[in-house]
């Protein structure tokens, strides 16, 4: 898989607004995504669609060492997918750690590293 993302400040923040472009052996797919900080309950929000007709919804932390988690569910068709996302990062990448539930059994789905451009 390879891709692209761009993010910036929605209106100089608090929110972030991120397109994603994603290519495989079988699709392209093009996604938006607004991440945000819910002070109330302490926690990010990130809410996203893309050109497949999926949407995304969920909530995440971070931890002093910099590792985020979130938990997420995606929508497409009637269909509901829990998902789990681990980030880590450090010198110039990033990685992506994706797991999803299957009748509540959780299993990795894929691992992905972002390489820093600007």
């Amino acid at each position: 898989m390879a891709g692209n993302e761009t993010c910036s400040w929605f209106s100089g923040g608090p929110s972030i607004i991120c397109r994603e472009t994603t290519k495989d052996a079988n699709s392209e797919s093009d996604a938006i995504y607004i991440l945000s900080y819910d002070s109330a309950r302490k926690t990010y929000a990130v809410y996203g669609t893309d050109n497949l007709g999926t949407i995304y919804s969920g909530s995440g932390t971070v931890d002093a060492a910099g590792v985020w988690r979130w938990t997420a569910e995606s929508r497409r068709n009637g269909d509901v997918s829990p998902l789990r996302y681990t980030f880590k990062g450090g010198n110039g990448t990033r990685t992506m750690d994706v797991e999803i539930s299957t009748k509540g059994v959780w299993s990795k789905l894929q691992s992905v590293t972002y390489k820093f451009t600007r």
